[in-house]
């Protein structure tokens, strides 16, 4: 998610942007295996919307990209019921982690 569609999404408007959120729902994917291993449970957003930190389960965010790419939208966002901020990742830093693994030579691939 190199932006914030994970947490709030303006809805597949075609090709290209189908094949982005395809790309991070793939993404998600994979940072799940990596971080739950670790107790990792999610993300942690800054929400535009309400300049509010939202914990954001792994399976939330999965399923989120799925209604974006099914019928345009995304779920309305909810904080988490008292969040353990230690089981949450900031999505820079997931981010930052794929996208070094991206850049390794050696890496075998997963995206499709």
């Amino acid at each position: 998610m190199r932006r914030n569609s994970a947490a709030v999404g303006n809805g597949a408007t075609g090709d290209s942007e189908r094949l982005s959120l395809l790309r991070e729902l793939q993404d998600v994917r994979v940072l799940k295996e990596v971080f739950e291993a670790q107790q990792i449970r999610g993300a942690v957003f800054e929400c535009e919307l309400c300049n509010d930190k939202h914990y954001i389960d792994w399976d939330l965010i999965v399923d989120g990209l799925e209604q974006n790419m099914t019928n345009g939208l995304a779920p309305l966002h909810e904080p988490a019921v008292a969040p353990n901020p230690d089981e949450y990742v900031s999505w820079d830093y997931a981010r930052g982690l794929l996208d070094g693994y991206e850049s390794w030579s050696g890496r075998p691939s997963w995206r499709p």
